[in-house]
Order: C-alpha cells, then sequence, then structure tokens
C-alpha cells in the first residue's frame, strides 16, 4: 500500500530524477560504442527462412545436450535464449511470405518456448516473446498487430501475477516439481474470483512493474540509515565470475543478492518473490548519483559493442542485431543486478565467439 506523504512524493521525484540521469548515461554509453562498419561475414547460400530453420534445428540440438551435462545450466538458458528469438523472427517472416511449411514449424519452436515460460515462474518468459513477435510483425501489419497484442498483453496482466504467485508457492515453498507446479498453479487460476485478479493485478501494476516504488524504499535506507555499499556490489560481481569448482566456498548469488533486499526492507523475508534491485539502483547504493552514471553509461557501451560484434559477422543488423544480439544479450534490455549483469555479459561475450567460430567451420557465413 502507498504512503502519501510529502516524503513519498520526494522519493518519488528524487528517484525520477536518478532515472532519467540513468538514461540519459545509458544512451551516451550507446553512442561511446557505436562504431558501425561493413559486416566482415554474410550467409552462405541460404534463403533467410532457411537459414533460421536451420539454426533453429541445431540451437535446439545443442540445448538439449547441454541439458543432459551438470553445470551448464547457465550456457543452456543462453541456447534457449537463441532459440526463442530465432523461432520468434522465423515465425513473423514466414507469416509476412505466407509460408504455411515453415509457420507450422516455426509456431512449434515458438508454443515450446512459451510453455518454457510457463515452466520458469517468471512473467516476463511469457510477455518477452509476445512483445518481439508483435515487434517484428508490426511494420506489416499495424493495426492488426495493435488490436490483438493489446488485447493479449492485457489478458496477460490480468492472470500472470495470480498465476506467477501461486506457481511459486507451490515450487518454491512446497518443493514441486516444475511441471507439476504449473498444473497446481493453472488449476488454481481457474477457481480465483475476480476481486482477488484485481488485487493481484493492482499490485502488479502499481509497485512491481514500475521500479520507482521498489528505489523508494532504496532511497528511504541510503544513506540515510545505512552507508554506501561503496565497491561491496562491484567485489560480488567479479567473485561470482568464479566457477564454483574454483571457488568451492562460493555463495549462493541469488541469496547474496536479496541480503540487500532484506536488509533496506525492500521485501519481507517471508516473501515468496525474487525483487532484486535493477542495475541503476545498484549504481546508486553503491556511489550514489556517481554510480547511477558510472553503471549506466558502462552498460550502454557494453550493449552497443556487443551489438557492432554481432553485427560485423552475422551479416549486419537484421541477423547480427535481432538474432544474435537480441539471444544472447538480453541482460542489457531486460535488466539485472550488478552479480547476474556482469556473469551474464560475460558468458554472452564467451558464446558470441564460440556461435562465430562454429558458423564458419559450418559454412553458415562466408567473409563478404
Amino acid at each position: 500500500m502507498m504512503i502519501n506523504s510529502d516524503l513519498e512524493i520526494e522519493l518519488s521525484a528524487q528517484a525520477q530524477r536518478y532515472y532519467v540521469l540513468g538514461h540519459a548515461a545509458l544512451v551516451h554509453g550507446i553512442l561511446l560504442g557505436m562504431n558501425y562498419e561493413k559486416p566482415k561475414y554474410k550467409i552462405k547460400r541460404y534463403d533467410l527462412l532457411e537459414y533460421l530453420l536451420i539454426i533453429c534445428f541445431i540451437l535446439s540440438a545443442i540445448t538439449f545436450i547441454l541439458s543432459q551435462i551438470p553445470g551448464l545450466g547457465q550456457i543452456e538458458i543462453k541456447f534457449q535464449d537463441l532459440v526463442l528469438v530465432s523461432s520468434t523472427l522465423l515465425l513473423a517472416e514466414s507469416i509476412i511470405r505466407k509460408k504455411p511449411v515453415f509457420i507450422l514449424l516455426s509456431g512449434c519452436f515458438f508454443i515450446f518456448s512459451l510453455y518454457r515460460g510457463l515452466l520458469s515462474g517468471f512473467k516476463e518468459e511469457i510477455i518477452v516473446p509476445i512483445i518481439m513477435l508483435s515487434s517484428f510483425l508490426y511494420p506489416k501489419y499495424k493495426k492488426v498487430v495493435l488490436i490483438l497484442s493489446s488485447v493479449t498483453l492485457s489478458i496477460l496482466i490480468i492472470l500472470l501475477p495470480s498465476y506467477v504467485e501461486m506457481w511459486r508457492k507451490f515450487a518454491w515453498t512446497n518443493q514441486e516439481s516444475a511441471e507439476k507446479a504449473t498444473q497446481k498453479a493453472i488449476e488454481a487460476i481457474a477457481e480465483i474470483n475476480i476481486v482477488e485478479f484485481q488485487e493481484s493485478s493492482s499490485n502488479f501494476l502499481l509497485f512491481r512493474m514500475s521500479e520507482i516504488h521498489m528505489f523508494n524504499r532504496y532511497l528511504r535506507n541510503v544513506p540515510r540509515e545505512r552507508p554506501y555499499y561503496g565497491f561491496q556490489i562491484i567485489n560480488q560481481g567479479i567473485l561470482n565470475l568464479l566457477p564454483r569448482i574454483i571457488y568451492k566456498e562460493k555463495p549462493n548469488t541469488e541469496e547474496l543478492v536479496m541480503e540487500r533486499v532484506f536488509q533496506n526492507n525492500v521485501v519481507d523475508r517471508r516473501s515468496i518473490v525474487s525483487a532484486k534491485p535493477p542495475l541503476l539502483v545498484d549504481g546508486y547504493l553503491s556511489f550514489g548519483g556517481l554510480g547511477v552514471l558510472a553503471f549506466c553509461l558502462l552498460m550502454g557501451w557494453g550493449s552497443a559493442c556487443a551489438s557492432v560484434i554481432a553485427e560485423r559477422y552475422f551479416g549486419g543488423y537484421y541477423l547480427g542485431t535481432c538474432v544474435v544480439y537480441t539471444g544472447l544479450f538480453q541482460v542489457f534490455w531486460r535488466g539485472n543486478c550488478f552479480e547476474f549483469l556482469i556473469n551474464t555479459v560475460l558468458w554472452s561475450f564467451v558464446i558470441l565467439y564460440l556461435l562465430i567460430t562454429f558458423s564458419r567451420l559450418l559454412k553458415l557465413i562466408e567473409p563478404v
């Protein structure tokens, strides 16, 4: 429940000023890294639809192999994301070109990705694929996409908060498997009345969809009640890069991050939510306004560099940025706390260069 007070208004205004600073720094970082040149490689012989379909099958096979090897979950997720983006773009292009066979095949990949999203227990895993598909189709079918996507997203905003709450209750609290938790959550949703839906949706729209309310809690506590974190968050992020086989006492990163959420009274310790602070908030917690500026500037610069490299080796914007960059570097536009972001970015660059190497070996790309 929001507190209507002068302090709350003051904190909200302060949070918004920091977000303006963060966005300005992000854009300047992107401009610093934007050194686009003509692509060094291009697709070899294949039509775009055929190429995307080949990619979907190859990446799906790699994902399955990785799922059978313990300790490679993070890399597996990256390949899952690549399959999602590739299949979404393939589905959009197949619809635009009116290719029934490709629509059927890409639709199967896309539906499976949505099912995997249901098993994850995170709202964005369902919402993001819908937004991506709408974005790819929008230039060709503006009015239809606007209507259908608006209706679909409205329904998801009503249903998903309640579904995720139920799923986490069964999976996190009751230790059910993801499949059982999904089944029970869907059954529970069917029995919820409209009042409970409204309450859950309102809480999501007011307190979770925007980060301002949560940022206010941090501003209320830091540096009023406790000093800035300094280099603590950065040190935790660097240590998180070390594999557990080397750093045997490596703490659970989720628990490590959530500790500062609990310390600042953002959520209750008994709650079953994942409320990790975004990078901008971590910048503020570390060094105040200077931290916001530095963290967001580096994030923009890293994002642009990743896009430039992807376009250089995968034939330009369409495959380079739309598929490879969007699949590997979603963390740049979806956001995350510093510890997870730096770890994800490192492994994304590693996988990017592996993809470049294997694409050259498999003759999927050739020098321009």
